[in-house]
């Protein structure tokens, strides 16, 4: 709601506002004339390169090798907590990491050591699925594909109103190697019409789907999916969407009968992150595939990546 009144209040003319409507003052850290660094630009890092760049060809001017010396140490420093911090857009004001962020800081890792970027898929490994089934604009399907000791995730479904008979079409238009579909314990569940949406994901064409069996406790699936992420890489710009619903998958604090536990809190990024933890919970049941197809490969040591095998 917060950002519907703020986009509100960019798009209409001052001219237009009165006392009662909403004014927006940003003030972006490149605006701070004294936050500039003197220091070898060559320490800055490739991500970061890229990212002042693109920020540069966004607002039209150019950055000192100062402030982007500064802008770098800053970010070395703070990790995800930078847009919380130092802001470069209004739109990151949007990006902070919320209290309780249960993969937030995962991301940020990934992304800072370059796990997270365009890349093709390699179309001689099969391609598997991995669900969060509600609604249908709130059914969530991401595609990875496990090649050595790397979860590579190339693709997302996500906001499609769709029946399960046009998403299956949808998938296929795809043109991947399809391995397995994972869906949750409920694609088991009988609907109205007698059937599962397994049943009818396998109608419409969809085959070896396998369902995940109900945990009792979310946060097994959740921790598990933490120590995974290491070994994940994720494809730009397919999987940007998700990845944002990923940094801001949260819990909070519920009390009751006198005790208090974190339960993650059911709202948009909900779906995506539901449906990402069924990758770890499969792994947890012995259904995936972990060995996946061999490639020529090194084994990257960089501390939080440092066990990944990745293709050269």
């Amino acid at each position: 709601h917060l950002w519907i009144l703020v986009k509100s209040a960019l798009e209409t003319p001052e001219a237009e506002n009165t006392e009662a409507d909403w004014r927006v003052v940003f003030f972006p850290w490149w605006r701070d004339p004294t936050y500039t660094l003197e220091g070898p630009a060559d320490t800055i890092s490739a991500i970061n390169q890229r990212y002042l760049s693109s920020l540069e060809a966004e607002l039209g001017q150019k950055l000192t090798p100062g402030q982007r010396l500064w802008y770098d140490r800053q970010e070395k420093n703070l990790g995800f907590f930078i847009y919380r911090e130092f802001p470069s857009t209004i739109e990151e004001c949007f990006k902070a990491p919320v209290e309780g962020a249960i993969y937030a800081d995962m991301i940020d890792r990934l992304r800072s050591e370059g796990a997270i970027s365009p890349r093709p898929y390699d179309n001689n490994a099969l391609v598997h699925t991995a669900w969060d089934l509600g609604s249908p604009l709130n059914t969530v399907c991401w595609y990875f594909q496990i090649i050595n000791e790397e979860i590579r995730v190339i693709d997302l479904d996500l906001n499609l109103d769709m029946s399960p008979v046009h998403r299956v079409a949808h998938m296929l238009g795809k043109q991947y190697p399809f391995g397995m579909h994972i869906l949750p314990h409920d694609g088991m569940t009988t609907n109205s019409s007698g059937r599962t949406f397994a049943n009818e994901l396998q109608s419409a064409g969809l085959t070896n789907i396998r369902v995940v069996p109900r945990t009792n406790d979310i946060w097994v699936g959740i921790n598990r999916l933490r120590q995974l992420l290491p070994r994940f890489t994720f494809r730009l710009p397919q999987c940007e969407q998700g990845l944002d619903a990923l940094a801001a998958y949260h819990y909070k604090p519920v009390t009751a009968t006198g005790l208090t536990n974190n339960e993650p809190v059911h709202d948009w990024s909900s779906h995506p992150s539901d449906a990402l933890r069924m990758i770890a919970e499969a792994e947890v049941a012995g259904m995936l595939p972990m060995g996946g197809p061999k490639r020529e490969a090194v084994v990257v040591r960089t501390g939080f990546r440092d066990k990944i095998v990745v293709r050269r």
